[in-house]
Protein backbone atom coordinates (compact mmCIF):
# COMPACT_ATOMS: atom_id res chain seq x y z
CA UNK A 1 0.00 0.00 0.00
CA UNK A 2 1.60 3.56 -0.82
CA UNK A 3 1.98 6.03 1.57
CA UNK A 4 -0.26 9.38 1.57
CA UNK A 5 1.36 12.26 0.67
CA UNK A 6 1.36 14.54 3.65
CA UNK A 7 -1.43 17.02 3.93
CA UNK A 8 -0.54 20.06 6.13
CA UNK A 9 2.02 19.68 8.88
CA UNK A 10 0.62 21.17 11.89
CA UNK A 11 1.91 22.13 15.39
CA UNK A 12 2.36 19.47 17.52
CA UNK A 13 1.79 20.50 20.87
CA UNK A 14 -1.12 22.74 20.26
CA UNK A 15 -3.36 19.70 18.82
CA UNK A 16 -2.04 17.40 21.23
CA UNK A 17 -2.58 19.06 24.87
CA UNK A 18 -5.71 20.22 23.28
CA UNK A 19 -7.14 16.66 22.30
CA UNK A 20 -5.96 15.44 26.06
CA UNK A 21 -8.22 18.51 27.86
CA UNK A 22 -11.36 16.48 26.43
CA UNK A 23 -12.87 12.68 27.91
CA UNK A 24 -15.51 10.93 26.09
CA UNK A 25 -18.43 9.53 27.86
CA UNK A 26 -17.05 5.83 27.75
CA UNK A 27 -13.80 7.00 29.88
CA UNK A 28 -16.17 8.91 32.65
CA UNK A 29 -18.52 6.01 32.61
CA UNK A 30 -15.66 3.50 34.30
CA UNK A 31 -15.28 6.64 37.10
CA UNK A 32 -18.88 6.85 37.71
CA UNK A 33 -20.43 4.42 40.32
CA UNK A 34 -24.64 4.54 40.09
CA UNK A 35 -27.11 2.87 42.47
CA UNK A 36 -25.47 4.28 45.51
CA UNK A 37 -27.80 3.97 48.30
CA UNK A 38 -27.51 5.91 51.92
CA UNK A 39 -30.32 6.14 55.05
CA UNK A 40 -29.35 8.56 57.44
CA UNK A 41 -30.96 10.67 60.41
CA UNK A 42 -29.60 13.35 62.08
CA UNK A 43 -31.24 16.27 63.96
CA UNK A 44 -32.77 18.00 60.86
CA UNK A 45 -33.70 17.17 56.98
CA UNK A 46 -30.64 19.06 55.43
CA UNK A 47 -27.87 17.83 58.34
CA UNK A 48 -29.43 14.13 57.79
CA UNK A 49 -29.22 15.05 53.63
CA UNK A 50 -24.90 16.47 54.41
CA UNK A 51 -24.11 12.83 55.96
CA UNK A 52 -25.50 10.96 53.41
CA UNK A 53 -24.11 12.88 50.28
CA UNK A 54 -20.84 12.50 52.12
CA UNK A 55 -21.27 8.58 53.21
CA UNK A 56 -22.56 8.01 49.74
CA UNK A 57 -18.86 9.56 48.13
CA UNK A 58 -17.47 6.94 50.61
CA UNK A 59 -19.43 3.99 49.70
CA UNK A 60 -19.54 4.88 46.00
CA UNK A 61 -15.15 5.50 46.27
CA UNK A 62 -14.36 1.88 47.96
CA UNK A 63 -16.58 0.60 44.96
CA UNK A 64 -14.91 2.18 42.43
CA UNK A 65 -11.46 1.21 44.06
CA UNK A 66 -12.37 -2.65 43.68
CA UNK A 67 -13.50 -2.11 40.24
CA UNK A 68 -10.39 -0.25 39.44
CA UNK A 69 -7.96 -2.70 41.81
CA UNK A 70 -6.84 -6.07 40.48
CA UNK A 71 -7.69 -9.12 42.56
CA UNK A 72 -4.41 -9.27 43.99
CA UNK A 73 -4.38 -5.42 45.46
CA UNK A 74 -7.86 -5.62 47.09
CA UNK A 75 -5.98 -6.54 50.36
CA UNK A 76 -3.84 -3.64 50.28
CA UNK A 77 -6.55 -0.78 49.11
CA UNK A 78 -7.14 1.75 52.01
CA UNK A 79 -10.58 1.55 54.11
CA UNK A 80 -12.29 5.01 52.41
CA UNK A 81 -12.63 6.21 55.63
CA UNK A 82 -9.55 7.65 55.81
CA UNK A 83 -9.66 9.14 52.74
CA UNK A 84 -11.03 12.41 51.57
CA UNK A 85 -13.69 10.73 49.25
CA UNK A 86 -14.99 14.26 48.25
CA UNK A 87 -11.92 15.90 47.53
CA UNK A 88 -11.76 12.81 44.48
CA UNK A 89 -15.26 13.99 43.44
CA UNK A 90 -16.39 15.74 39.89
CA UNK A 91 -19.96 15.82 40.69
CA UNK A 92 -23.19 13.73 42.11
CA UNK A 93 -26.50 13.14 41.29
CA UNK A 94 -29.58 12.29 43.32
CA UNK A 95 -31.67 9.74 41.65
CA UNK A 96 -34.23 9.25 43.67
CA UNK A 97 -34.94 10.54 47.58
CA UNK A 98 -36.93 10.78 50.22
CA UNK A 99 -36.93 13.74 52.95
CA UNK A 100 -38.68 13.52 56.27
CA UNK A 101 -38.01 16.08 59.17
CA UNK A 102 -34.94 13.94 60.52
CA UNK A 103 -34.40 11.63 57.95
CA UNK A 104 -32.64 11.07 54.66
CA UNK A 105 -33.03 8.45 51.91
CA UNK A 106 -31.78 8.26 48.33
CA UNK A 107 -30.06 6.95 45.44
CA UNK A 108 -27.02 8.77 43.89
CA UNK A 109 -25.20 8.51 41.18
CA UNK A 110 -21.39 9.72 41.97
CA UNK A 111 -18.86 10.66 39.47
CA UNK A 112 -15.30 10.80 40.12
CA UNK A 113 -12.14 12.80 38.52
CA UNK A 114 -10.75 10.16 37.03
CA UNK A 115 -6.70 11.54 37.06
CA UNK A 116 -7.05 12.28 41.21
CA UNK A 117 -7.85 9.04 41.11
CA UNK A 118 -5.23 7.53 39.25
CA UNK A 119 -2.83 9.45 41.65
CA UNK A 120 -4.25 8.03 44.50
CA UNK A 121 -3.62 4.64 43.49
CA UNK A 122 -0.25 5.05 41.81
CA UNK A 123 0.47 7.01 45.03
CA UNK A 124 -0.52 3.75 46.68
CA UNK A 125 1.65 1.79 44.09
CA UNK A 126 -1.21 -0.64 43.50
CA UNK A 127 -1.53 -2.00 40.26
CA UNK A 128 -5.09 -1.47 38.27
CA UNK A 129 -6.95 -1.30 35.07
CA UNK A 130 -9.36 0.78 33.85
CA UNK A 131 -10.04 -0.02 29.86
CA UNK A 132 -13.92 -1.35 29.85
CA UNK A 133 -14.88 -4.25 27.90
CA UNK A 134 -17.70 -4.17 25.67
CA UNK A 135 -20.39 -6.36 27.02
CA UNK A 136 -20.70 -9.76 27.12
CA UNK A 137 -23.52 -12.29 26.45
CA UNK A 138 -23.87 -15.11 28.48
CA UNK A 139 -25.56 -18.34 27.10
CA UNK A 140 -25.66 -20.46 29.64
CA UNK A 141 -26.09 -24.52 28.57
CA UNK A 142 -27.53 -26.58 31.28
CA UNK A 143 -27.15 -30.88 31.01
CA UNK A 144 -30.43 -32.45 32.55
CA UNK A 145 -31.80 -35.82 32.41
CA UNK A 146 -33.88 -34.80 29.35
CA UNK A 147 -30.72 -33.30 27.43
CA UNK A 148 -30.18 -30.32 27.13
CA UNK A 149 -31.53 -26.89 28.27
CA UNK A 150 -31.13 -23.55 26.88
CA UNK A 151 -34.13 -20.66 26.75
CA UNK A 152 -36.50 -23.03 28.86
CA UNK A 153 -38.46 -22.07 31.84
CA UNK A 154 -37.05 -25.09 34.15
CA UNK A 155 -33.08 -24.43 33.37
CA UNK A 156 -32.15 -24.17 36.84
CA UNK A 157 -28.57 -22.55 35.22
CA UNK A 158 -29.86 -19.88 33.00
CA UNK A 159 -32.33 -19.05 36.45
CA UNK A 160 -28.94 -18.69 38.37
CA UNK A 161 -27.39 -16.23 35.87
CA UNK A 162 -30.45 -14.06 35.31
CA UNK A 163 -30.53 -14.01 39.65
CA UNK A 164 -26.84 -12.29 39.93
CA UNK A 165 -26.72 -8.50 40.77
CA UNK A 166 -25.43 -6.39 38.26
CA UNK A 167 -21.90 -6.44 37.36
CA UNK A 168 -20.27 -3.31 38.95
CA UNK A 169 -16.56 -4.15 37.50
CA UNK A 170 -15.19 -3.39 34.22
CA UNK A 171 -17.19 -6.32 32.33
CA UNK A 172 -20.41 -5.60 31.65
CA UNK A 173 -22.42 -9.03 31.14
CA UNK A 174 -25.81 -9.89 29.10
CA UNK A 175 -28.09 -12.70 29.73
CA UNK A 176 -30.50 -12.67 27.20
CA UNK A 177 -34.53 -13.12 28.03
CA UNK A 178 -34.74 -16.03 25.69
CA UNK A 179 -37.00 -14.28 23.24
CA UNK A 180 -38.38 -15.58 19.55
CA UNK A 181 -35.14 -13.90 18.18
CA UNK A 182 -33.04 -15.62 20.41
CA UNK A 183 -34.16 -19.07 20.09
CA UNK A 184 -34.08 -18.23 16.25
CA UNK A 185 -30.39 -17.44 16.08
CA UNK A 186 -28.99 -20.00 18.98
CA UNK A 187 -30.73 -23.30 20.57
CA UNK A 188 -28.78 -25.16 23.36
CA UNK A 189 -27.39 -27.93 20.45
CA UNK A 190 -26.13 -24.84 18.53
CA UNK A 191 -24.33 -23.42 21.37
CA UNK A 192 -22.94 -26.61 22.50
CA UNK A 193 -21.18 -27.29 19.05
CA UNK A 194 -19.56 -23.64 19.23
CA UNK A 195 -21.64 -22.43 16.00
CA UNK A 196 -19.47 -19.29 15.98
CA UNK A 197 -21.86 -17.72 13.09
CA UNK A 198 -24.76 -17.97 15.07
CA UNK A 199 -22.85 -16.75 18.59
CA UNK A 200 -22.02 -14.07 16.55
CA UNK A 201 -24.95 -12.85 15.48
CA UNK A 202 -26.26 -13.14 19.29
CA UNK A 203 -23.56 -10.83 20.38
CA UNK A 204 -24.87 -8.45 17.66
CA UNK A 205 -28.33 -8.52 18.44
CA UNK A 206 -27.09 -7.25 22.12
CA UNK A 207 -24.59 -5.21 20.88
CA UNK A 208 -21.86 -7.10 22.26
CA UNK A 209 -18.37 -7.83 22.06
CA UNK A 210 -18.17 -11.65 22.46
CA UNK A 211 -20.47 -14.37 23.58
CA UNK A 212 -19.58 -16.63 26.49
CA UNK A 213 -20.98 -20.61 26.44
CA UNK A 214 -21.04 -21.72 30.19
CA UNK A 215 -22.38 -25.43 30.10
CA UNK A 216 -23.56 -27.01 33.33
CA UNK A 217 -23.33 -30.80 34.05
CA UNK A 218 -24.77 -32.00 37.68
CA UNK A 219 -23.50 -35.04 39.13
CA UNK A 220 -24.91 -36.57 42.49
CA UNK A 221 -23.54 -38.89 45.19
CA UNK A 222 -26.27 -39.93 47.48
CA UNK A 223 -24.45 -41.90 49.70
CA UNK A 224 -21.87 -38.82 50.39
CA UNK A 225 -24.70 -36.40 50.21
CA UNK A 226 -22.86 -34.08 47.94
CA UNK A 227 -23.93 -32.56 44.79
CA UNK A 228 -21.23 -31.60 42.51
CA UNK A 229 -21.75 -28.71 39.18
CA UNK A 230 -19.25 -29.01 36.66
CA UNK A 231 -18.84 -25.70 34.49
CA UNK A 232 -17.24 -25.34 31.00
CA UNK A 233 -16.49 -21.97 29.54
CA UNK A 234 -16.02 -21.51 26.36
CA UNK A 235 -15.48 -17.27 25.61
CA UNK A 236 -15.84 -16.57 21.86
CA UNK A 237 -13.46 -13.62 21.19
CA UNK A 238 -12.19 -12.36 18.00
CA UNK A 239 -9.06 -13.63 18.05
CA UNK A 240 -10.43 -17.43 18.92
CA UNK A 241 -11.61 -18.73 21.92
CA UNK A 242 -10.70 -18.98 25.57
CA UNK A 243 -11.66 -21.85 27.42
CA UNK A 244 -12.34 -22.44 31.50
CA UNK A 245 -14.20 -23.27 34.29
CA UNK A 246 -14.48 -24.85 37.73
CA UNK A 247 -16.13 -27.73 39.95
CA UNK A 248 -18.11 -27.14 42.50
CA UNK A 249 -19.47 -29.23 45.46
CA UNK A 250 -22.15 -28.41 47.78
CA UNK A 251 -24.42 -30.57 50.38
CA UNK A 252 -27.20 -32.53 48.79
CA UNK A 253 -29.57 -30.74 51.37
CA UNK A 254 -29.10 -27.08 50.58
CA UNK A 255 -29.85 -27.65 46.96
CA UNK A 256 -28.94 -27.02 44.07
CA UNK A 257 -29.97 -23.56 43.38
CA UNK A 258 -27.09 -22.03 45.77
CA UNK A 259 -24.70 -24.22 43.64
CA UNK A 260 -25.57 -23.09 40.22
CA UNK A 261 -25.82 -19.82 41.89
CA UNK A 262 -22.02 -19.71 43.57
CA UNK A 263 -20.64 -21.22 40.11
CA UNK A 264 -22.30 -18.55 37.78
CA UNK A 265 -20.78 -15.89 40.60
CA UNK A 266 -17.25 -17.50 40.45
CA UNK A 267 -17.27 -17.78 36.74
CA UNK A 268 -18.23 -14.10 36.20
CA UNK A 269 -15.28 -13.37 38.62
CA UNK A 270 -13.07 -14.78 37.17
CA UNK A 271 -13.53 -13.15 33.68
CA UNK A 272 -13.03 -9.82 35.37
CA UNK A 273 -10.08 -10.61 37.10
CA UNK A 274 -9.10 -11.96 33.56
CA UNK A 275 -9.70 -9.10 31.83
CA UNK A 276 -8.26 -6.62 34.52
CA UNK A 277 -5.00 -8.41 34.84
CA UNK A 278 -4.98 -8.49 30.74
CA UNK A 279 -5.32 -4.74 30.40
CA UNK A 280 -3.57 -3.29 33.70
CA UNK A 281 -1.93 -0.30 32.97
CA UNK A 282 1.90 -0.70 32.62
CA UNK A 283 3.29 2.99 33.79
CA UNK A 284 6.98 0.96 33.71
CA UNK A 285 6.72 0.40 30.02
CA UNK A 286 5.87 3.02 27.41
CA UNK A 287 5.35 2.21 23.72
CA UNK A 288 5.68 4.29 20.59
CA UNK A 289 3.17 3.75 17.34
CA UNK A 290 2.83 5.73 14.20
CA UNK A 291 -0.92 5.54 12.74
CA UNK A 292 -2.40 6.74 9.44
CA UNK A 293 -5.95 8.05 10.46
CA UNK A 294 -8.33 8.32 7.06
CA UNK A 295 -10.98 10.93 8.07
CA UNK A 296 -14.27 11.47 6.07
CA UNK A 297 -13.81 15.37 7.39
CA UNK A 298 -12.71 17.38 10.17
CA UNK A 299 -15.61 16.09 12.59
CA UNK A 300 -13.88 13.02 11.96
CA UNK A 301 -10.77 14.08 13.30
CA UNK A 302 -12.72 15.59 16.33
CA UNK A 303 -14.40 12.37 17.22
CA UNK A 304 -11.29 10.44 16.71
CA UNK A 305 -9.32 12.82 19.04
CA UNK A 306 -11.99 13.34 21.65
CA UNK A 307 -11.66 9.59 21.93
CA UNK A 308 -7.55 9.28 22.11
CA UNK A 309 -7.96 11.79 24.75
CA UNK A 310 -9.98 9.68 27.26
CA UNK A 311 -7.57 6.32 27.31
CA UNK A 312 -5.31 6.44 30.24
CA UNK A 313 -3.08 3.88 27.91
CA UNK A 314 -2.33 6.77 25.72
CA UNK A 315 -0.15 9.10 27.37
CA UNK A 316 -0.19 11.58 24.40
CA UNK A 317 -0.12 11.61 21.01
CA UNK A 318 1.92 14.05 18.39
CA UNK A 319 0.43 14.93 15.41
CA UNK A 320 2.80 14.80 12.60
CA UNK A 321 0.38 15.48 9.54
CA UNK A 322 -3.28 16.50 9.17
CA UNK A 323 -5.81 17.63 6.06
CA UNK A 324 -9.34 17.24 5.68
CA UNK A 325 -9.42 13.38 4.71
CA UNK A 326 -5.85 12.05 6.62
CA UNK A 327 -4.27 12.51 9.60
CA UNK A 328 -0.63 10.88 11.14
CA UNK A 329 -0.40 10.34 14.77
CA UNK A 330 2.33 9.13 17.01
CA UNK A 331 0.36 7.61 19.79
CA UNK A 332 2.93 7.24 22.90
CA UNK A 333 0.98 4.65 25.25
CA UNK A 334 1.60 1.99 28.26
CA UNK A 335 1.60 -1.26 27.66
CA UNK A 336 1.44 -3.41 24.50
CA UNK A 337 -0.16 -3.38 21.12
CA UNK A 338 -2.86 -5.61 21.88
CA UNK A 339 -3.81 -4.11 25.06
CA UNK A 340 -3.89 -0.44 23.04
CA UNK A 341 -6.38 -2.29 20.30
CA UNK A 342 -8.43 -3.32 22.84
CA UNK A 343 -8.76 0.10 24.98
CA UNK A 344 -9.39 1.66 21.00
CA UNK A 345 -11.89 -0.68 20.11
CA UNK A 346 -13.80 0.11 23.32
CA UNK A 347 -13.28 3.54 22.27
CA UNK A 348 -15.04 3.26 18.82
CA UNK A 349 -11.81 3.01 16.86
CA UNK A 350 -10.49 0.21 15.23
CA UNK A 351 -6.90 -0.63 14.93
CA UNK A 352 -5.20 -2.85 11.93
CA UNK A 353 -2.20 -3.85 10.48
CA UNK A 354 -2.26 -3.10 6.35
CA UNK A 355 0.71 -4.04 4.89
CA UNK A 356 3.67 -1.92 6.27
CA UNK A 357 1.06 0.55 7.94
CA UNK A 358 -0.39 0.62 11.13
CA UNK A 359 -4.65 2.39 10.50
CA UNK A 360 -6.71 3.30 12.72
CA UNK A 361 -9.94 4.08 11.78
CA UNK A 362 -13.55 4.70 13.21
CA UNK A 363 -15.93 2.65 13.38
CA UNK A 364 -19.60 3.15 11.87
CA UNK A 365 -22.38 2.87 14.15
CA UNK A 366 -22.92 -1.59 13.47
CA UNK A 367 -19.07 -1.52 14.56
CA UNK A 368 -17.68 -2.11 11.83
CA UNK A 369 -14.82 -0.03 10.74
CA UNK A 370 -15.17 2.68 7.91
CA UNK A 371 -13.72 2.03 4.57
CA UNK A 372 -12.24 4.84 3.75
CA UNK A 373 -8.59 4.12 2.23
CA UNK A 374 -5.03 5.42 3.30
CA UNK A 375 -4.21 6.73 -0.13
CA UNK A 376 -3.16 10.41 -1.76
CA UNK A 377 -4.02 12.99 -0.59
Amino acid sequence: MARPKLGLIVAVAALAWSALAAAPATAAAVFSVSGVAVDVTAVDAATAKAKAVAEAQRRALDRLLRRLALASEQARLPAVDTLDAASLVRAYEVDEEKVAPNRYIASLTVQFEPDAVRRLLRGLGIAFAETASEPVVVVPVFQSAQGLLLWQDDNPWRAAWAALPAADGLVPFVVPLGELADLVIVDAAVAAAGDREALSKLAERYDAGSTLVAEATVARDPAAGTITVRVTTRHFVAEGVEVGGGTYSGAAADGLAPLLTTAARTTRAALERAWKAEHVLRFDREERLQVDIPLGGFDDWLAVRHRLAGLALIRRFDVTALNVRFARVVLHFLGDVRQLAGALGYEGLALSREDDLWVLRLKAADGEARVGAVGSQ
